[in-house]
């Protein structure tokens, strides 16, 4: 079983989701970090350095957009697990090329809780290498 003492970083620009979505994680038993935008979340990812078990973030943010951002993390990171938010297209994310998943808004928090536990499962999942 996966130790919910993951650490997580959660980026979105709105934020009364981003806290709504924090307080979710965080009863979950998640360590949550967060961030406003693409360019303060890998910001926040380089002062984890490595620890972070998975990036959750919205696309459409001011500064740098969460595609950007996690075409950039991945660079430095290609292992690391990405949930986007949002209500674009998924076909957009695909074309982009990422490794990520989907979770499309409006969703209700189970849903969203379920996702993240579902992602983290199968990343750290008996086999997996760590």
């Amino acid at each position: 079983m996966l130790p919910q003492t993951a650490k997580l970083l959660l980026v979105d620009d709105e934020q009364l989701v981003r806290e709504l979505l924090a307080h979710i994680l965080i009863d979950a038993g998640y360590t949550v970090v967060q961030a406003e935008n693409g360019a303060s979340g890998l910001q926040a990812a380089h002062r984890l350095d490595g620890s972070l078990a998975m990036v959750i973030t919205d696309i459409n943010m001011p500064v740098m957009n969460g595609l950007e951002f996690a075409r950039i993390l991945q660079k430095t990171d290609p292992k690391l697990p990405f949930l986007f938010i949002t209500a674009i297209d998924p076909a957009l994310i695909n074309e982009a090329g990422l490794r990520a998943e989907v979770l499309a808004k409006p969703f209700m928090p189970d849903q969203f809780l379920a996702k993240v536990t579902t992602m983290l499962a199968r990343v750290s999942g008996p086999g997996q290498p760590a």
